[in-house]
């Protein structure tokens, strides 16, 4: 998961969009729409 939060903004939004189906994903989703 940390990991996952240092990639950066826009590549991050990317794999959010291509996996939304996991639960650490759609957690960071709603921390980037902050």
């Amino acid at each position: 998961e940390i990991l996952i939060a240092l990639l950066p903004q826009h590549r991050f939004r990317r794999m959010l969009e291509d996996d939304t189906g996991f639960p650490e994903l759609a957690i960071a989703r709603a921390h980037s729409q902050d």
